[in-house]
């Protein structure tokens, strides 16, 4: 299992599983608090979604 997901990676995750998010919207809960995300320390532009908020959104 994976520990953290970025943005494109946690898109295709949830659209697997039949919810369609474009990216710009996830950025956008992760903006406003909607969703769990921290920094990647080496590329601090690109957002890490931990695992266990895929399961928070799919239940």
């Amino acid at each position: 299992m994976v520990e953290f997901y970025t943005v494109k990676e946690f898109k295709n995750e949830l659209k697997s599983r039949g919810i369609n998010f474009s990216e710009k919207a996830i950025r956008h809960f992760i903006a406003n608090g909607n969703l769990k995300a921290q920094k990647e320390i080496l590329r601090p532009k690109r957002w890490q979604i931990p695992a266990s908020e895929l399961g928070r959104i799919i239940n």
